[in-house]
């Protein structure tokens, strides 16, 4: 979308938009609702943005869209006066309208992909598996290296020796599990070592987090998660039981928490992250979620009633046998478009909701993706990977970064003076050391 759409031009001449003053006026005296308040205070973000900006491309097209639909259905109203607000939403949205918001850029692109990919498979394959953790470092490196916040990239930093290590642990019980249950038939035996590998899953899970963050950086400062395992241990026992007793109704709860102890306990250099996400909040993503699945029941029961009475017409019994042989490929098929089509559903809905309630002291994050067009990149992802046997796998990772990148949003009233005050802080702090257990499982 260009300076010169009729949208962008529409909203510049909008005279709430005249100037900063302006805006913050309208902003607090209209009597729209606080979603519309901040779908302004987007719109108004990005149309200072594109101003300044050599890149005229919209992260995120639907803002204007929204905005457009309020000035139509608020600009003729009077305005009623600033006592039907609280002051807290006054000085949040004075805040927040004086706020940029700038996407992440990914820079990279499939035929540099592709030759890493490539070797990564055939060494893989060569050395038995072992040469997975050099691939794994490869890749995120090339993925974090490309990836762009203010034209700094971030970094990747881990040892595949440390990865090594935690999945040789891994698959040293997994194998010990296997020979013990099916060579020695010893059961029990099995059963005691399945045990032990879940009882420490908690502990896995927390190194795994600790090692992700630690080996990322962004303009030489580290990300770093202080929380330890018995926060897990407590956490997992607890939910567990929680949602066995509900029949998993009360797993949007546990997720929330789960966001929680994640977000709240992660920093970057010496700055914390915080996470105020509702658990009301939370459920209304999963009554969304509920309703993509049941609509798409509602298609695939439609669809086999149909199939089923073309099938017993008796004047189709001639092409029956074709019609009965390509059922199962059809299903098969549905089947997985629809489970990806609901994974880009639940993704979109899930990370747009907890980014939206994560701060980073001044700093606020936005994620804009669009449900319906994530669950088409999934979908036709899927396919070009099934069709190219594999090929286009480089292809569809590159395809849904950059996607995710363009529509992920970060704010910062003063981002340099931010990061200055990081960097003197992770200098005293210093970095924090690796030890024989560190892990990455993909988390």
């Amino acid at each position: 979308m260009s300076l010169q759409s009729e949208k962008f031009q529409a909203l510049k001449e909008w005279e709430i938009y005249k100037d900063n003053e302006s805006f913050k006026k309208y902003i607090l005296k209209s009597s729209i609702s606080e979603a519309e308040q901040k779908d302004l205070i987007a719109a108004y973000g990005e149309l200072k943005r594109l101003e300044n900006a050599d890149n005229q491309t919209l992260y995120d097209a639907h803002i204007l869209d929204r905005a457009m639909d309020i000035k139509s259905r608020y600009e003729k109203h009077k305005t009623p006066t600033q006592s039907q607000y609280n002051p807290q939403m006054k000085k949040t949205i004075q805040e927040n309208a004086n706020k940029e918001f700038e996407s992440l850029e990914f820079r990279g692109n499939t035929s540099e992909y592709f030759k890493i990919w490539i070797v990564n498979i055939f060494l893989t394959i060569i050395t038995l598996g072992i040469y997975s953790a050099w691939a794994k470092v490869r890749t995120n490196r090339y993925f974090y290296a490309n990836t762009y916040y203010q034209n700094s990239s971030f970094e990747y930093t881990a040892n595949p020796i440390d990865i090594l290590k935690g999945r040789l642990i891994i698959v040293g019980l997994y194998g010990l599990f296997i020979f013990t249950a099916q060579v020695m038939a010893k059961p029990m035996i099995a059963a005691g070592i399945l045990l032990a590998f879940l009882l420490i899953i908690p502990w896995i899970i927390n190194r795994a987090i600790k090692f992700k963050l630690r080996n990322v950086k962004h303009r030489n400062i580290n990300f770093r998660y202080d929380e330890n395992a018995p926060s897990f241990y407590s956490f997992f026992l607890l939910h567990t039981i929680l949602n066995i007793i509900t029949a998993g109704l009360a797993y949007p709860y546990s997720l929330n928490r789960f966001k929680a102890l994640l977000i709240d306990n992660s920093k970057f250099g010496g700055s914390e992250f915080s996470y105020s996400g509702s658990t009301g909040g939370m459920y209304m993503q999963y009554l969304k979620i509920s309703g993509v699945y049941l609509g798409f029941v509602a298609i695939m029961t439609l669809i086999i009633v149909a199939g089923t009475s073309i099938g017993q017409n008796s004047s189709l019994t001639a092409n029956s046998t074709l019609l009965f042989a390509i059922i199962p490929i059809a299903a098969y098929f549905a089947t997985i478009s629809i489970g990806f089509a609901i994974k880009g559903f639940y993704d979109a809905f899930i990370s747009n909701f907890v980014w939206g309630e994560t701060t980073l002291e001044d700093n606020s994050f936005k994620s804009n993706l669009n449900p319906m067009k994530l669950a088409w990149i999934y979908v036709s992802n899927i396919f070009a990977i099934i069709f190219s046997l594999g090929l286009l796998t480089p292809w569809a990772k590159v395809r849904v970064t950059k996607y995710k990148c363009e529509n992920f949003a970060i704010s910062s009233t003063n981002m340099s003076s931010f990061i200055a005050t990081n960097q003197e802080k992770q200098n005293s702090l210093g970095e924090e050391a690796g030890d024989f257990f560190d892990i990455d499982v993909g988390i």
